[in-house]
């Protein structure tokens, strides 16, 4: 399950991202991770996507998440 993680703070460092989602995004529970940045009229607008597995670890990083 593909999920997109949105209202981060502007242009934080992708490694401070998953070290702050390590208790949740894991080998053994997603498929797939990625981190994509780009630039759109100025600024900088990034958006990681995580593929969990199942509905309930998607379900679990969105209530303990809070960027």
């Amino acid at each position: 399950l593909k999920t997109v993680v949105r209202c981060l703070p502007p242009k934080p460092a992708e490694d401070v991202f998953w070290q702050g989602v390590q208790a949740w995004v894991t080998d053994e529970n997603v498929l797939g991770r990625c981190f994509i940045l780009e630039r759109f009229e100025g600024a900088y607008p990034l958006a990681p996507y995580i593929a969990f597995k199942n509905e309930e670890q998607v379900a679990t990083f969105s209530r303990k998440y809070d960027g």
